[in-house]
């Protein structure tokens, strides 16, 4: 009898498909971003039955990635919990388990991508591999040993290659067999063909200009309190979780907010919540797991460099997972954030907000928090424990051997006092199962208990629906008031007007702070605004009368330019989530211009004005338009005549190069890859991935060239990021269109 051979293609959401051949045992996730296996679950793709009496999920047995790592600023590759899902919850890679038939989960991509993963998600099973990368981040002989040995037990005894845990396919321009007659070949840059037999259908991982990856949950807008200390409850899910965000907290400390962890749609959250990128000063990291981990690209669309909070360990195994991924040097990390290394179970004090870590036993390092603020004679105090393992599991791991996998009676003692420890606040992991906690180890503490990281009920038979907090709850530590958004208004006109003398800006002071709701109108397009705002909390979304659209987050004037020269608006301004601004009428704004002449001579007589918004580096990034102007302080224009190289042929220049008129063209090894034309840019892989250009810039026709010191770039987060993403886009496509070139990355 004859198998119908029948592919079904199925949309999950953007970017995201379901392949299907039923008959021949493959079923394909194409395109695997954050959250996608929330995506399957919640459209029924993923679903519970029982195998042989066993409890199982159904899901996905492989993995079509995309040809290019970021799209549209998120990352679009990120294999690690569809594998998980495939190992341990179809059970494929569990002893006796009746999914157990040798088979593995199946990545199918180009060289480049199916690399990538495979060292990603090893870091994420693992993170450090071996005693040695522990010591490097200065453990004691016997601290290492000890993690080791917990890491070990947590592997079921040994460290395996991602090899032993995947299978890969490379795939190309030829017709290459997936399974079982199904065949795969690519018909242009993340545009594939499936055929089964007669039977064909195309899959197109490309998001439009203006699509993004969403979340599989909605969430209510809301508008939280800046406290003296207080903490913002902003997920309370899992990774497996489709109704909630992943497990993760926002600390309010003197107004400023500090997020612990950053997991999946980070910036869906904060939007939900009215916080700007901008606002953030720093982040705590418990450890690298993807729904603690993802959301990072979301912190680097900041101006500034957020602080970055973690113990040594937890942040080399960070570093290495995240380095893995982007294919970055591994030093380029403290580029992107202020590194504050913290020491295990030692207090350390950031102006009144103190933490500590203490040690979690996990498969990947990781910490849990305390918090504590001195205030009226006593500590106020929160402690956050997020990737705790239950105390049963623990207790089984005890062993008096120390040459064997496990922990010892000691470190057990320890972790359970640690976890026992008393605090006014305490928000658990009572996930359930091998690594994560159970309710029931914290029913006699005498802390308030919130209970976090759920797929669905806590890990314990009580009712604790009433210890679960809701999305944007806020627990006030410290309730005393004092006017933070004041204080913000003093921070950005000093940074908007650096050379103005403080006492001359406060003709600002007594204009009103107003709220929006969102997607009510701030600015319309073609009149003449009576008012502009300077954004305090939350982020605007504009729309120009050609189409563009962008962002605009905390710290940032809008309007001002039209106000200034009595024009109509280009643009429609909306805040994208509940936002606050200070108001500032027009005739205030125009009489502080004119009598402080801020505009007289900003381009001196005889010189060139520098314009960086409409090249690709800088549009639409949401970048201050202070700091662009900043830039364009240090940019030189340079002439190249007709075949000339840029920059010269001697001079290896760590500077990025902005084609302002003519045309160019990129070569590799004599190989012709790019035409370069006005606004596009080249020179940026010392700048982007640490290492030496490899491409060859030269003029097909007399150019004008932008040229901008690296060092410069390198301290602005936001532009460093939108570098990377359109480079990484570009040499994915370079890889694709000539695959005879050697690896680009």
């Amino acid at each position: 009898m004859s198998v119908m051979k029948s592919l079904k293609k199925t949309r999950v959401c953007n970017g995201v498909y379901w392949v299907e051949a039923a008959a021949a045992g493959l079923r394909i996730l194409c395109g695997c971003p954050a959250d996608s296996v929330k995506h399957l679950k919640k459209q029924g793709l993923i679903r519970d039955e029982k195998v042989n009496g066993i409890e199982v999920q159904t899901g996905p047995n492989a993995i079509l990635l995309s040809d290019g790592l970021i799209q549209n600023g998120q990352f679009a590759n990120l294999a690690e919990f569809p594998v998980m899902q495939m190992l341990y919850f179809q059970g494929m890679m569990l002893p006796n388990h009746p999914n157990n038939s040798g088979a593995k989960p199946l990545l199918i991509g180009s060289k480049k991508q199916v690399e990538t993963q495979k060292e990603y998600i090893y870091r994420g099973n693992y993170g450090l591999d071996s005693i040695e990368e522990l010591r490097e981040t200065g453990l004691s002989e016997t601290d290492a040993k000890t993690q080791m040995r917990i890491k070990l037990k947590f592997a079921f005894g040994k460290i395996k290659s991602t090899n032993d845990l995947v299978d890969t396919l490379i795939i190309s321009q030829k017709p290459q067999e997936i399974k079982n007659g199904v065949f795969i070949q690519r018909i242009g840059f993340n545009h594939y063909e499936i055929t089964w037999g007669d039977d064909k259908i195309h899959v197109d991982l490309n998001l439009a200009p203006d699509e993004s990856y969403i979340p599989s949950y909605s969430l209510e807008f809301q508008q939280i309190e800046r406290n003296y200390f207080s903490v913002i409850h902003s997920g309370e899910g899992d990774g497996w979780n489709p109704e909630k965000p992943c497990m993760g907290s926002i600390v309010i400390y003197q107004g400023k907010i500090y997020l612990i962890d950053a997991g999946p749609h980070i910036s869906h959250t904060l939007s939900a919540l009215g916080i700007g990128v901008n606002e953030i000063e720093g982040v705590f990291h418990t450890h690298a797991h993807d729904d603690h981990f993802t959301g990072f690209p979301a912190l680097l669309n900041a101006r500034h460099r957020i602080k970055y909070f973690a113990t040594p360990s937890v942040r080399a195994s960070v570093t290495k997972k995240l380095c893995a991924l982007m294919s970055i040097r591994e030093e380029k990390f403290t580029q992107y954030f202020e590194i504050h290394d913290l020491e295990y179970d030692q207090w350390q004090n950031f102006n009144g907000l103190e933490v500590k870590p203490v040690y979690s036993p996990h498969p990947v390092e990781t910490s849990i928090f305390f918090f504590r603020v001195w205030r009226h004679g006593i500590y106020h105090s929160f402690a956050h424990f997020a990737d705790i393992a239950s105390l049963d599991i623990l207790q089984g791991m005890v062993t008096g051997n120390e040459n064997e996998p496990g922990l010892s009676e000691e470190t057990y003692e320890k972790t359970r006092n640690d976890y026992l420890t008393a605090v006014d606040l305490k928000k658990i992991d009572a996930g359930g199962g091998m690594i994560h906690g159970n309710a029931k180890d914290f029913a006699q503490d005498s802390s308030k208990l919130i209970y976090s990281h759920l797929t669905g009920n806590p890990a314990n038979e009580a009712d604790l629906s009433e210890s679960i907090a809701q999305f944007g709850q806020e627990d006030v530590l410290i309730s005393e008031k004092s006017d933070f958004l004041k204080k913000k208004v003093h921070r950005y006109i000093e940074q908007i007007f650096p050379q103005i003398n403080p006492e001359k800006a406060k003709v600002f002071w007594q204009c009103p702070i107003v709220s929006f709701e969102p997607g009510v109108i701030l600015l319309e397009a073609d009149r003449l605004n009576t008012y502009i705002y300077l954004i305090l909390t939350g982020t605007v979304v504009y729309q120009t009368k050609t189409g563009r659209t962008g962002l605009i987050s905390t710290g940032n004037l809008i309007g001002e330019t039209p106000v200034y020269k009595k024009s109509p608006s280009q643009a429609v301004y909306r805040a994208q989530c509940v936002i606050q601004a200070l108001q500032i009428p027009a005739e205030i704004y125009q009489e502080f211009i004119k009598n402080n002449k801020i505009f007289e001579n900003s381009t001196p007589a005889g010189t060139e004005k520098i314009t960086l918004r409409n090249t690709l580096p800088f549009d639409d990034v949401g970048i201050d338009k202070s700091i662009l102007k900043k830039i364009s302080k240090h940019v030189s224009i340079e002439n190249y005549k007709k075949g000339m190289p840029i920059p010269g042929p001697e001079e290896h220049s760590d500077d990025l190069f902005i084609l302002k008129e003519g045309e160019a063209e990129l070569c590799f090894k004599g190989i012709r890859v790019h035409k370069l034309l006005p606004g596009d840019f080249f020179g940026e892989e010392p700048l982007v991935y640490g290492s030496k250009t490899r491409f060859a810039a030269s003029a097909t026709e007399s150019c004008r060239i932008y040229r901008i010191p690296g060092g410069i770039l390198q301290k602005i987060p936001i532009i460093h990021w939108h570098l990377l993403s359109l480079s990484t886009d570009r040499m994915s496509k370079f890889q694709i269109s000539f695959p005879d070139l050697p690896n680009l990355f």
